[in-house]
C-alpha cells in the first residue's frame, strides 16, 4: 500500500491517511477528575503515530506513540499518524480537561420545545427568530415537525428547533455526550457544537463531569440541506454514556 501511495504521491494524486484513532470511540473533548488515560490505534498498515504536547504541530520527528499516554494536568494534545516513507496525516486536536462536577439541579418534568421558521444555516443566525412552542415527547421528534419529501419542492418549509428537558444520571462520574443535532447544551454549557457540518454522523462527541442527580439539556436543531445532505433524516437523540463504558443510552426527559 505505501508503495501504491508514493506512486500517488509522484502523479499529484490526494488520498487519504487515516488519522489516529481511540478504541471504542473518538473523542477530542476528554474530561477528568483525577487522571486520564488516552489509548490509539491506527488503521493504515505499517502506519506510526506522532504527537506533541506544548502546542505545538506534530513532525515526523515528533515523540513517538508507544504506550497509553496518562494527563494529570490541562493538555492540548496533538497526534497524527505518519507513514513509514514520512508523510503525516491531518492533526487531530484533542483537549484534555480537569473537571469539577458539574452540580446537579432542581428537576422539572417533561420537555419544552419550540420551533422558528425559516432556513437557518448556523445556530448563530437564530438571534432574533420568531419561536413558537409546540408539543413534544422525545428529542427524537425534533426533525418530525414537517413531512420528509425526497424531492424538495420549492414549498418545503425549513425550520429551527430547540428543547429543554432534565436527565437524571445514577453516579458522580465522566460522562460523554454524542449527538448529530446542531447543538447539545448541558447546564448552560455548550458541549458539543457541529456547526454548518454535514451532520449525518457525529464527530463531536465531548465529556463533562456530572454530579449525582439531575441535569439539564437543552438542544438546537436545524432543518435544512448542506452539502446535499437533508437533515431531516438526522437522528435528533443525544446519546450519553459513563467514559469507559461501550454503551450508549438515549437521554430520556424526567
Amino acid at each position: 500500500m505505501d508503495k501504491a501511495c508514493q506512486d500517488l504521491d509522484r502523479r499529484g494524486v490526494n488520498y487519504h491517511i487515516p488519522l489516529p484513532e481511540q478504541p471504542g470511540g473518538s473523542c477530542d473533548r476528554i474530561a477528568f477528575v483525577d487522571k486520564a488515560v488516552l489509548e490509539f490505534t491506527t488503521t493504515r498498515p505499517m502506519a506510526a503515530i506522532v504527537y506533541t504536547t506544548d502546542g505545538s504541530t506534530p513532525t515526523v520527528k515528533s515523540a513517538r506513540y508507544s504506550a497509553p499516554l496518562e494527563f494529570t494536568d490541562n493538555t492540548t494534545l496533538k497526534i497524527a499518524s505518519v507513514t513509514s516513507y514520512g508523510k503525516l496525516s491531518p492533526v487531530r486536536t484533542i483537549s484534555v480537561t480537569r473537571r469539577e462536577p458539574m452540580p446537579a439541579v432542581s428537576a422539572w418534568k417533561g420537555l419544552k420545545a419550540w420551533r422558528a421558521d425559516g432556513r437557518f444555516v448556523t445556530a448563530a443566525q437564530l438571534e432574533g427568530a420568531s419561536w413558537k412552542e409546540v408539543g413534544m415527547e422525545r428529542l427524537r421528534d425534533l426533525a418530525g415537525l414537517e413531512p420528509f419529501d425526497r424531492n424538495m419542492p420549492d414549498s418545503t418549509r425549513f425550520y429551527a428547533a430547540k428543547a429543554e428537558a432534565c436527565f437524571n444520571v445514577d453516579e458522580t462520574a465522566v460522562y460523554r455526550f454524542s449527538s448529530d443535532c446542531d447543538q447539545v447544551w448541558i447546564d448552560g454549557e455548550l458541549l458539543i457544537d457541529n456547526g454548518a457540518e454535514v451532520k449525518r454522523f457525529s464527530r463531536h462527541d465531548a465529556e463533562t463531569v456530572l454530579e449525582a442527580g439531575a441535569h439539564m439539556v437543552r438542544v438546537i436543531y436545524l432543518y435544512n440541506v448542506i452539502g446535499g445532505w437533508n437533515s431531516i433524516r438526522n437522528k435528533t437523540d443525544v446519546q450519553i454514556r459513563k467514559a469507559g463504558s461501550g454503551e450508549w443510552h438515549r437521554i430520556r426527559p424526567l
